[in-house]
């Protein structure tokens, strides 16, 4: 059986995760952080206005394709289509990121993983819609909401009806730059492929066109279940009992 110090340390280790999964649960992105890889927002704000008035032609509404052995990108014939599957906040960005980290090229007419390579391909993969869905009808999957409940996961809709195939656009909401929530870090398939960038809110351009939405399918993120304090002077964790008394405690880091 281990030790009450063994367990009291593992249980600190847990809780120092836990606490973190929740910080980052909250949709708060600081833009200084070099740790979490956020961009800097001025400078990431300035860079991204120079592209961000690009034309981005989007498909329409459409089943899953069956690619080929080896073939990321390919048009190729319908796979069979599944049902919107719930999908976790922290799983959306991790899978809009793996189109991000592969630098996926902007098309209306290829696919990555069954989904197609434009702006609404993207949101349907991350969101697990099993389908391709488009700006005129990603609504449908989603709730409306305010830009105060904007949460990472979420979306931020622009669809044009006047030039809904090149006029429309959608981006994924990761988190707030800072407290002025005047900028966000969002990401998107733009041509010329896949970028998570800073954004101004809601958008370079149409910004007020912009609409906040939440996928019905959405689970929050796990919390965690027991508490502890860091005491940085200290480098120590100490972790609460289920009565809210001191269980033990465990070093974690440095003083200071």
């Amino acid at each position: 059986m281990p030790s009450k110090s063994n367990v009291a340390r593992a249980a600190g280790t847990v809780v120092a995760l836990s606490l973190a999964t929740a910080v980052l649960a909250s949709g708060q992105v600081h833009a200084n952080s070099a740790q979490a890889g956020t961009p800097s927002a001025a400078a990431a704000v300035a860079a991204a206005a120079a592209t961000a008035d690009v034309e981005r032609p989007q498909g329409k509404p459409g089943p899953l394709k069956t690619e080929e052995a080896g073939k990321n990108t390919f048009s190729g014939a319908p796979a069979a289509q599944s049902a919107p599957a719930p999908v976790t906040r922290s799983e959306v960005i991790a899978r809009a990121k793996t189109w991000v980290d592969a630098q996926v090229p902007y098309s209306m007419s290829n696919y990555r993983n069954g989904y197609r390579t434009d702006c609404s391909g993207l949101v349907s993969m991350a969101w697990k819609l099993g389908t391709n869905a488009w700006t005129g009808n990603l609504d449908t999957y989603a709730d409306r909401i305010s830009k105060d409940e904007l949460r990472k996961g979420d979306m931020l809709l622009f669809h044009n009806p006047d030039n809904p195939e090149r006029g429309s656009h959608v981006t994924i909401f990761e988190g707030w730059t800072d407290s002025s929530r005047t900028s966000y870090v969002g990401i998107e398939q733009t041509p010329p492929h896949a970028v998570r960038r800073v954004i101004p809110y809601a958008y370079f351009k149409n910004s007020s066109s912009y609409i906040p939405y939440r996928y019905k399918n959405i689970i929050e993120d796990a919390k965690p279940t027991n508490a502890g304090v860091f005491r940085s002077e200290e480098a120590k964790f100490y972790v609460a009992d289920r009565n809210g008394g001191l269980y033990g405690h465990a070093t974690f880091g440095v003083p200071g």
